[in-house]
């Protein structure tokens, strides 16, 4: 006759189930199913924890919701590791994302780009001779060792010679305007006899 076996948990664990528990023990998590420890990481091993956790998320041992009560993290959080791990395995958590790298900018690409922008043509009639986009992440006067002209010397290619100043008389309009402002409110103050307040 099979006999009973209850599940004795260390003193200080936190239960996710009536069958599982989790307990920290100075730098080490341990995870305890029934009576046995099942799994153990650093408290800092954020990728063994979403490994373990999506699981037992998986193995049908919790619910999401256990993993947000008892640890504190976001539902999104544990839906992007089960959904890592479902997509490519334990391994997923510690492999290096791609990245696209610069394939188009190679070093004579850059020289060339540079010598063009040293000669003050413009970057689309660079792009259009180099094949390329001139997009925003390679704008910046190109990247990877591209160094352009800088702010102040293209401002003072477009700049036109004699600069068209403001008219003087908008800016005395402007400022009769906040004056009549000013004189109404002052008037207004007045008017209630609030301190500060003169007639004008």
């Amino acid at each position: 006759m099979p006999q009973l076996q209850l599940p004795l948990f260390p003193h200080g664990a936190v239960h996710l189930t009536p069958d599982l528990a989790v307990l920290r023990q100075d730098d080490t998590v341990t995870y305890v199913h029934g009576s046995l420890p099942v799994f153990r990481h650093r408290v800092g091993d954020v990728k063994s924890f979403r490994l373990i956790t999506s699981q037992f998320y998986l193995n049908g041992h919790v619910q999401q919701s256990d993993i947000v009560r008892v640890f504190g993290v976001s539902k999104d959080s544990v839906k992007r590791a089960v959904k890592l791990y479902q997509a490519q395995g334990p391994g997923g958590f510690w492999r290096t994302a791609k990245r696209r790298g610069a394939s188009v900018l190679t070093v004579e690409v850059l020289a060339r780009v540079q010598a063009a922008l040293d000669a003050g043509q413009e970057l689309s009639a660079i792009a259009r001779s180099s094949n390329s986009t001139p997009t925003r992440s390679t704008r910046p006067s190109t990247p990877a060792g591209c160094i352009a002209l800088s702010k102040k010397k293209a401002a003072a290619r477009r700049r036109p010679e004699h600069p068209q100043r403001a008219q003087p008389h908008r800016r005395r309009r402007a400022n009769g305007r906040r004056r009549d402002r000013h004189r109404r409110a002052r008037a207004r103050l007045a008017a209630r006899g609030w301190p500060g307040g003169c007639a004008v």
